[in-house]
């Protein structure tokens, strides 16, 4: 039953790291919405987003079943500009995060390739233990970019330091059998 989401996410990271083309300062995991300091311009932090029982879920009969999630975080540094001037940067903006949220849907959006890989780590730490039967399928995004204060970045105090947009994808699903002690 352990390791579940610590190999979904680390099979995400593999996947996203791949089609982003990008190194492990520009996609990897976070425990929150957030970017190290060192974030390169565009940044794609892969969140834990939670596990919950499914259907065939009984743990009195031997069975756990699991449903993962995982939240992906899109942000983007954009630059201060005068209010009056802001259309044309914030169409820019907007443009670049779109198209990398766009790969990330297609990246993981119902891709048992994500979940073979999550199957093999399991393997490998686990001999024996059962993986993912489903893929993560695209669950929401947020509806309209939120743009982001530098704390994201782990720096200063400016409010406008980046857009940022979330993806959420849920349903990848584990059944593992228990074993009699």
């Amino acid at each position: 039953m352990t390791g579940g989401e610590t190999a979904l996410l680390r099979a995400v990271r593999t996947r996203l790291q791949a089609a982003l083309t990008g190194s492990a300062y520009e996609v990897n995991i976070e425990i929150d919405e957030q970017g190290p300091a060192t974030a390169a311009q565009k940044y794609v932090a892969i969140v834990p987003g939670g596990f919950s029982p499914g259907s065939y879920h009984n743990p009195s009969g031997g069975i756990y079943d699991f449903k993962y999630a995982v939240d992906v975080f899109v942000v983007m540094r954009i630059t201060n500009v005068p209010r009056d001037r802001e259309r044309d940067a914030f169409m820019f903006f907007l443009e670049s995060v779109s198209s990398i949220c766009e790969a990330v849907i297609v990246a993981l959006d119902y891709r048992y390739d994500v979940t073979d890989t999550a199957n093999v780590l399991l393997a490998a730490e686990q001999p024996g233990t059962l993986g993912f039967i489903h893929p993560l399928v695209l669950r929401d995004i947020d509806p309209k970019p939120r743009v982001v204060p530098a704390e994201v970045f782990g720096a200063g105090k400016e409010t406008r330091a980046g857009m940022s947009r979330r993806i959420s994808f849920g349903n990848a699903h584990r059944v593992v059998y228990r074993t009699a002690n």
